[in-house]
């Protein structure tokens, strides 16, 4: 194409750098604005319950179960300066998320200024991107890391300097630290690359090998073996060129690897990484359960298991449903993108290429590999990170073309180039607005997983936490949906009368609240009327149904015994599921206003 506006608009390098600091502020601010608005996730409380356990014990091992280490880490030292509440353990994954547009000007040799720009926004808006930004879970983090370390890798091959080597094998091991799935990334590049390299030993046949490729067809077969060797041969100089970063991110890699899950512990001279200092015999142990235990725990718990709940084909579909609803312009545009390049450009550049093969295989691939079907939900960061890409190539595209129209007076061609791109920003910008800020919680949000609270319980943990004064009983949970009828003298779940799981976010809002929490299975196990009642009162709700004349109505409400034994205490009803699961909070309001009272005079 003749129109370039490129350079016109960002000639300047400084300009480029500009553009994308400006796009990364605005990612922030859309990531750190109204952070805490939204009640936890059950798989937020479960990891942040664990990272106060974490705080007040000083010990740590690493759950699979959890996923990886890295948020355990930085959380607590997190929460050792700033109170946890639900704003706090998000700051982390928003921060990440508001960086990662910054990435795409490691790729700004391979993509023209316009398309490294519009890489950073769909960096920065793809609404399951954002979503996920806010939210204290692994699967935008590992995308982000493991996304650099892409990146300085691809930087790496085009300056041949050791630092981007080394720059790119820490990412990768953060990302490793992150969440298991990392490794799928290294997979998905492979595979990525070997299919580039499939279809360059193919059209090589018809090419000169002496040119490197780049030559017109010639009518005769050329001999694929010549580029082969060529480029394994280019591939050593490579590698030798930058050994040191080689060596050095190996290292760092490594390092990275047994700090984040190497054990801590609170016993003296016991096997942990924070008592190498004083008892440096206990190393081996430590590096052995940094290494050999964690992948043993990591092999025992989501390789040599059976956590599937349905077949590929369910799954499939399910991810299918969730990209539509979290990443729709993003893959329209990359599979756009990918077309114009592969059938269109002369030479299609092999990081496009790379780009949407990645995330092809992360949308087929992921189905197989995750636990359980809501899943796909997160997993669609997956696909959306590299999907970008080719994604940012289709829009520049449009824009180029828009450009050329415009140049030669066509008309035409300019409304519909600005008819795309206006659908583009309007599909990427209302469905962002809709999916992370109008229905955060909402079960009809295709990007909400179902163990979301779909009622705010916020106004009722802050009276909770009002409320706990450690003198007595400061939460009673009641029922058998949230209690044991035969509890264990103690467990690793806080109180360990109750059904922990079925709880959840509750233990995380209890635990950072410091309350003391008791159980009652049944109406026997009440307070008495002369004994002293706890100030919230948690169970599941019943449902109340009436009749009026021929009409039946049905609602939710409190157990009646409950009701009944505390008459003056506010109710209030919330889901803490997506679509099931209500709870009915009972607030003594009288102590609460007393609480509150007592407090402003102070």
């Amino acid at each position: 194409m003749s129109g370039d506006p490129e350079r016109t608009l960002l000639a300047d390098r400084r300009r480029l750098y500009a553009a994308v600091a400006a796009v990364a502020v605005l990612a922030a601010v859309a990531r750190f604005v109204g952070l805490g608005a939204r009640p936890a996730h059950w798989d937020e409380a479960r990891v942040g319950y664990w990272i106060l356990d974490y705080l007040r014990t000083g010990a740590f091992e690493y759950r699979a179960i959890i996923h990886g280490p890295f948020i355990h880490h930085v959380n607590r030292i997190l929460f050792g300066v700033l109170e946890p509440n639900d704003y706090t353990m998000r700051i982390v994954p928003a921060a990440i998320g508001s960086l990662l547009p910054l990435s795409a000007l490691l790729l700004r040799d391979r993509l023209r200024p316009v398309e490294t720009v519009v890489l950073a926004a769909f960096l920065s808006f793809s609404p399951v991107l954002l979503y996920y930004s806010r939210f204290m879970r692994g699967d935008l983090m590992v995308a982000a890391f493991m996304f650099t370390a892409f990146a300085f890798l691809v930087r790496a091959v085009d300056t041949g300097r050791s630092r981007h080597v080394a720059a790119g094998f820490l990412f990768a091991g953060l990302g490793f630290t992150v969440k298991e799935n990392a490794l799928l990334y290294v997979l998905c590049w492979l595979g990525s690359l070997a299919l580039l390299f499939d279809a360059r030993l193919y059209v090589s046949r018809y090419r000169s090998p002496a040119t490197d490729g780049g030559a017109a067809p010639v009518t005769a077969r050329g001999d694929w073996t010549d580029v082969f060797v060529a480029d394994i041969e280019r591939a050593a100089r490579g590698v030798r060129r930058v050994l040191p970063g080689v060596v050095a991110g190996l290292a760092l890699f490594v390092g990275v690897i047994v700090y984040m899950y190497a054990p801590r512990t609170a016993v003296p001279g016991g096997i942990g990484l924070n008592q190498v200092a004083v008892a440096p015999g206990v190393v081996p142990d430590v590096l052995q359960e940094a290494v050999v235990g964690s992948a043993q725990e990591y092999y025992g718990t989501w390789i040599d298991s059976d956590l599937s709940e349905s077949v590929y084909s369910d799954y499939l579909t399910t991810m299918a449903r969730d990209t539509v609803a979290g990443a729709l312009a993003v893959t329209v545009a990359g599979v756009g993108g990918f077309l114009v390049e592969r059938y269109a450009a002369d030479e299609p550049r092999p990081l496009v290429m790379v780009g949407f093969y990645w995330a092809l295989a992360s949308f087929l691939g992921y189905p197989a590999a995750v636990d359980q079907a809501g899943a796909g939900n997160w997993t669609v960061a997956h696909v959306a990170a590299p999907m970008a890409i080719p994604a940012a190539v289709g829009v520049g595209y449009v824009v180029r073309w828009g450009y050329d129209a415009f140049r030669s007076d066509d008309s035409t061609g300019v409304g519909l180039a600005a008819v795309v791109l206006v659908l583009v920003v309007a599909v990427l910008g209302w469905s962002s607005l809709s999916v992370v800020y109008l229905n955060a919680t909402s079960p009809d949000n295709g990007v909400v997983q179902y163990a979301q609270p779909r009622d705010d319980i916020q106004p009722e943990m802050a009276a909770m936490d009002r409320l706990a004064d450690g003198e007595g009983t400061d939460v009673l949970l009641y029922g058998s949906f949230m209690t044991k009828s035969d509890p264990p003298a103690s467990s690793q779940y806080y109180p360990a009368c109750s059904e922990w799981f079925n709880a959840l976010p509750l233990p995380w809002y209890y635990t950072a609240s410091n309350a003391s929490v008791d159980c009652a299975q049944d109406e026997d196990a009440l307070p008495g009327p002369n004994e002293s009642a706890p100030p919230v009162i948690i169970a599941k709700a019943d449902r109340d149904v009436t009749t009026v004349g021929n009409e039946t109505e049905a609602s939710l409400a409190a157990p009646d015994e409950l009701a009944e034994r505390f008459p003056g205490y506010e109710v209030s009803i919330k889901r803490i599921r997506t679509s099931d699961t209500p709870v009915a909070f009972l607030v003594d309001r009288d102590r609460l206003e007393q609480r509150r009272a007592g407090r402003l005079a102070e």
